[in-house]
């Protein structure tokens, strides 16, 4: 069942549920706006239920969204570089 509305905002606890028009609208925003970080789909999905807005498929959504990012693999690889261990000596006794 889409998400409609006809006149009213309808409401999932104190969530507005969005139509389904605007799913990839938001989930772009709160992704690759430039706030948004490129963060992986659990990170982006949470960022849209901190807005207020709410709708059933949500996680499916964005983990969809973020998989067919193109920025995303060369933002995940520099931060991996930068945490990596840097190259030094070991000394065994």
């Amino acid at each position: 069942m889409p998400n409609t509305t006809y006149g009213i905002i309808p409401t999932f606890g104190d969530s507005i549920c969005i139509p389904d028009t605007e799913i990839n609208s938001v989930i772009q925003f709160c992704h690759s706006a430039p706030r948004g970080g490129h963060y992986g789909s659990i990170r982006t999905a949470r960022k849209v239920l901190d807005c207020g807005l709410y709708w059933p498929t949500i996680f499916r959504d964005a983990y969809q969204f973020v998989s067919t990012c193109d920025k995303c693999p060369k933002t995940r690889m520099t931060m991996n570089r930068r945490h990596e261990m840097p190259p030094t000596t070991h000394l065994v006794l």
